[in-house]
């Protein structure tokens, strides 16, 4: 009774052409034909089992000794010595070119012939080590654009001094259209709490200590050039000290406390 059950199930997931094949099917034979097929089943999985264990056994325990050693536990999860972090970030040290995109938008120009469309690109360029450019590209496809604006940026690229390597030399204010921008010096260890484009133009020129804050327009591009307009108007020791008429020396200690 079982048997003829299943035979219906089947001729229902079949298609109509096999229908009268499977009816037709005496029980005897799909009987000894599902008998076969579970025990062809039952050799097949046996033989890949035996097939993996001997692989697994061929390995030396020199190997899994050497494979045990480069693991290390961490918390609830093992994880390699090479990656303890868990970051896929490449490395990035001085003296390494930066390029960061910060922003992406489609754009409309109207002429005579209608609309046309293209994308803009907004890239930041650095050499982690104070130096540092921006470009904007545009084009028809979202790849010519950012190659055009990493161009544009590398072209651009200016240097910036810095207090230590590290944060700026004083607090600045600077407005630039409708985006006025304050940035603060920060001690040792502070990091970048600051917006996040500045965070980016930050970390392509090397500064690694600074606090701020954008009020009024946050437009990317606005945003960019104010902090490149401000990081330009720093003075350094040197140009306070011939516009006061005093030595550096006197500058260095009396303004940042330490020797540049």
């Amino acid at each position: 009774m079982n048997i003829f059950i299943g035979v219906k199930q089947l001729s229902l997931l079949r298609p109509r052409s096999c229908m009268p094949l499977i009816s037709h099917v005496p029980a005897t034979s799909l009987k000894s034909y599902f008998s076969t097929t579970s025990a062809t089943f039952t050799s097949t999985h046996t033989s890949k089992q035996d097939s993996v264990q001997s692989e697994w056994e061929t390995v030396s325990d020199d190997t899994f000794t050497k494979a045990q050693e480069t693991m290390q536990h961490s918390g609830r999860s093992w994880k390699s010595k090479s990656n303890s972090s868990g970051s896929k970030k490449p490395f990035t040290g001085p003296n390494t070119m930066l390029r960061r995109v910060l922003h992406i938008r489609r754009v409309a120009h109207v002429n005579s012939g209608g609309k046309q469309r293209s994308i803009s690109v907004l890239a930041v360029v650095g050499n982690q080590n104070g130096s540092a450019g921006y470009g904007m590209g545009r084009a028809l496809d979202s790849g010519a654009a950012m190659r055009k604006a990493l161009v544009l940026a590398e072209k651009n690229m200016i240097h910036f001094n810095r207090l230590d390597n590290r944060t700026i030399f004083a607090d600045l204010e600077h407005t630039y259209h409708k985006t006025v921008l304050q940035l603060r010096t920060a001690s040792p260890g502070y990091g970048l709490m600051v917006n996040r484009n500045i965070h980016e133009v930050c970390r392509c020129i090397g500064i690694t200590d600074l606090s701020g804050k954008v009020r009024g327009s946050l437009n990317p591009m606005n945003v960019i050039k104010a902090t490149f307009d401000a990081l330009s108007t720093q003075k350094n020791p040197s140009e306070i000290a011939k516009i006061r008429g005093k030595k550096v020396v006197d500058i260095q200690l009396a303004y940042y406390g330490t020797k540049l």
